[in-house]
């Protein structure tokens, strides 16, 4: 079977990610994002320590600030809302 060559690779054309407000790779973020909600989960449900769960909760809120989507509220904590 031949391969299929591309007559018109000018509309192919890579687009950039949209930029972060810290600038930062968009990847990166969410990894991070992932990891802190892991985090709260443990801090919050498992092993019940407020203060650490309004830590990463804070930080939860900072990275989605960074992406530009909606920031979580944190009911169960009593702050952020």
């Amino acid at each position: 079977m031949a391969k299929k060559s591309i007559k018109n690779k000018s509309k192919y054309k890579w687009v950039e990610p949209r930029p972060t407000k810290s600038g930062r790779n968009v990847m990166d973020i969410w990894n991070d994002l992932k990891r802190a909600w892991r985090s709260y989960k443990m801090y919050y449900y498992i092993r019940g320590d407020k203060i650490n769960a309004v830590i990463k909760a804070k930080q939860i809120r900072k990275l989605q600030e960074d992406l530009g989507v909606k920031k979580d509220k944190f009911h169960e904590l009593g702050v952020f809302e």
